[in-house]
């Protein structure tokens, strides 16, 4: 069977064709499974997972003068098994997750690395057409019930899947683009400003390679706690919250306060997508307008509202929405984002392999999508990890780790007295 490509699916299909060089749209799953690991029986539960999951036997090919999308009607070879000495894993991981995948033959690449015969490492690299965040819930629940079932000698509990990304694709081209969201679309963002929002180290290059490196770092249990406390006080979300210190960390660095940032926007919404691995998550652009005289509080209350409108209007597609308001083109710099928020806070659903101790590693990919992104993800009951994802071209790693740090130091400042104003909060500086 064959369908169109989603709106998603397609803009990263076009990006790629247009890419030289390194994809920036490589997404790494990376876990080390301690224990006596059922090397067979965890190569099953993969197979399994990708016969359940359309998505991940599915090719995107250019076909007839159409974009589609063709799933496989069986998987096909899904884990390679491979020795592995404790000091190369590093290098061997960061080859791994770099190397290109041909969306032509399959969106996906499993390895299985051996340690030792108690020490695994299971590696699996996604083009990001096929999975979003939700997507690794799924993927560690099938996995887990996959491999449980088939060490226990039982039949796997799994409800069957009722939905379909082809399907959904079809829906989506069907309905169109509603000719309202994009007028308010271009009365929103008519005039945003192309300054940057950080000062360089070093000039855009005319060419970017879109190369990057990342720096990670803690947010506390205690800092996320405040930072529920002002969610509620402010009726709002701990999204928000993050949300708004990144504007004012924003403002403090060129005293800018017409800001824009960029954040997913998840398009699932009906119950039979939830258990569906795939990309249904885009780039949306939130613009704020800052009052720096004003309290945080206040500015969090300001966020609100700008994630509330654009929210109510996250049916078009990032790409038709460049489109729209003519800034399609790359031209040496991001076309509208620079600064994307990703927030994983869900609660886990983890690896839980029977006699396994699982610990997610979080590998590099060498790329950077925007000039800076900032990944918060839940890795215990209330610590979160921050990943700085950040353009080597255009910031040196000392500018990278002074972003992360100002803004967990404004967050613990402005959750302790959410009444201080930004001003005072974020202060202003010149140059880093």
């Amino acid at each position: 069977m064959t369908y169109p490509m989603t709106f998603e699916q397609e803009a990263m299909w076009l990006q790629e064709q247009a890419t030289e060089g390194d994809s920036v749209l490589l997404e790494a799953w990376v876990h080390r499974l301690r224990g006596a690991l059922d090397v067979a029986a965890l190569e099953w539960a993969l197979t399994e997972v990708v016969r359940r999951q359309p998505t991940l036997r599915t090719r995107l090919l250019f076909d007839d003068d159409a974009l589609v999308q063709v799933p496989a009607d069986e998987p096909g070879p899904v884990l390679a098994h491979r020795s592995c000495r404790p000091d190369e894993l590093d290098a061997e991981l960061r080859r791994v997750v770099r190397t290109q995948l041909d969306l032509a033959e399959a969106p996906f690449r499993a390895t299985l690395f051996e340690l030792a015969a108690d020490d695994f490492v299971l590696a699996i690299e996604f083009h990001h057409t096929a999975v979003d965040d939700w997507s690794y819930l799924v993927l560690n629940r099938e996995l887990t019930e996959f491999y449980r079932a088939r060490v226990e000698g039982r039949a796997p509990d799994l409800a069957p899947l009722t939905g379909h990304l082809g399907d959904f694709a079809v829906r989506r081209r069907a309905a169109g683009l509603d000719p309202a969201m994009l007028d308010r679309w271009r009365a929103t963002l008519a005039g945003v400003s192309e300054r940057d929002l950080l000062p360089l180290d070093r000039p855009r290059p005319e060419e970017p390679r879109q190369t990057g490196e990342q720096l990670g770092f803690d947010v506390p249990a205690d800092l996320t706690a405040g930072v529920r406390r002002v969610a509620r006080a402010a009726r709002s979300t701990p999204f928000t919250v993050y949300a708004a210190a990144i504007f004012a960390t924003l403002h403090g660095y060129t005293g800018e306060s017409d800001l824009l940032i960029g954040v997913p926007v998840s398009r699932r919404g009906a119950a039979a997508l939830d258990p569906l691995i795939g990309c249904l998550t885009d780039q949306m652009p939130v613009r704020l307008r800052l009052r720096p005289e004003r309290s945080f509080l206040e500015l969090v209350a300001t966020t609100k509202q700008a994630l509330t409108a654009a929210m109510a209007d996250r049916d078009i597609p990032y790409a038709a929405l460049l489109r729209t308001i003519g800034r399609s083109s790359y031209d040496g710099k991001p076309p509208l984002v620079q600064f994307s928020l990703v927030i994983d806070d869900a609660p886990r659903v983890p690896v839980d392999l029977p006699g396994i101790e699982a610990t997610r590693l979080f590998v590099d990919p060498g790329t950077s999508k925007f000039d800076m992104a900032l990944y918060l993800i839940r890795t215990g009951d209330d610590t979160l990890h921050g990943i700085l994802e950040y353009a080597d071209e255009l910031f040196d790693r000392s500018t990278a780790a002074g972003v992360a740090g100002d803004f967990a130091g404004l967050l613990s400042a402005a959750v302790a007295a959410p009444d201080t104003t930004v001003t005072d909060l974020a202060g202003r500086r010149e140059s880093r």
